[in-house]
């Protein structure tokens, strides 16, 4: 009964959400920026959460609006500015941290900001980045989505059917190799009914070779948002979004996926665009 109310509540969101993202994705511009600032805000709430950060509106209103800051300035291209921010978070988490006394009390408070406006911060920011920067950037956004989401529903219902050995017993109990493979197979279906449609003109092999990649990264961010939360001794980082968890259960392979994904297609253009 449990399982096949989750997946009720997973459907439902799924019609819901997903037409929503591929709209914003494809407008770009402020409806993406906006879309993406939202995640940062709500996903800095859950990993202040996660990360035993202190429990203070001040620092979390800090943290969150770093992230989004970070996120506006390297739309806007001022990278200067992001690492001036990254900065200034370092310095307000030392005064926090140095309150209680104790070093390591302050190293914590200072690695965990740093790192949650990293994770919530320039991670998020690739999304923008890929529809702002890069030629049909909105349609690699949009094939990004489809393909981690392929990935994960093909590794969700192939691992609960036919999934036996665990793929990381301790980290997350849920996942199966079996499931790892199906996921694999289902990124590379995806691949190429975009190279056949959506992508068409993109390269085919390019975008086979970037569905696989982004399914491993994806089950590579799955699995490091999972330990966080085994560490933290939680099951889900928040229940914002029904069926599925938090923000950052929803997105935590589209957060390792899309720096991916930018990574590739710069590297693709230098390659085709210069004389390397």
């Amino acid at each position: 009964m449990g399982f096949r109310r989750n997946l009720l509540l997973r459907v439902i969101v799924g019609v819901v959400g997903i037409p929503a993202i591929v709209f914003v994705s494809l407008k770009g511009g402020i409806w993406l920026i906006t879309f993406v600032s939202i995640l940062a805000l709500l996903g800095s709430l859950e990993l202040n959460k996660i990360l035993s950060l202190p429990n203070r509106f001040y620092f979390k209103l800090v943290l969150s609006f770093a992230s989004i800051g970070i996120i506006l300035l390297l739309y806007f291209g001022q990278s200067n500015w992001a690492l001036a921010i990254s900065f200034v978070v370092v310095i307000f988490a030392a005064i926090v941290g140095s309150v209680s006394g104790e070093a390591e009390v302050l190293g914590n408070v200072v690695i965990k900001s740093v790192f949650s406006i990293f994770y919530c911060g320039y991670l998020f920011a690739a999304l923008p980045m890929i529809s702002t920067f890069l030629p049909d950037g909105g349609k690699w956004v949009v094939s990004m989505f489809i393909i981690i989401w392929s990935s994960d529903t093909a590794a969700y219902f192939g691992g609960v059917l036919t999934g036996k050995k665990k793929l990381a017993l301790n980290i997350s109990p849920g996942k199966t190799v079996a499931g790892l493979y199906w996921g694999f197979f289902g990124a590379a279906l995806a691949g190429v009914v975009l190279a056949l449609t959506l992508m068409n003109g993109n390269g085919p092999l390019f975008i086979f070779l970037v569905s696989i990649i982004l399914s491993g990264i994806g089950t590579v961010g799955d699995l490091f948002e999972s330990s966080l939360k085994r560490i933290a001794n939680i099951k889900d980082s928040s229940s914002l979004i029904p069926g599925h968890g938090g923000v950052l259960d929803r997105f935590d392979s589209v957060l390792f996926a899309a720096p991916t994904l930018l990574i590739l297609l710069e590297l693709r253009y230098l390659l085709i665009y210069t004389k390397l």
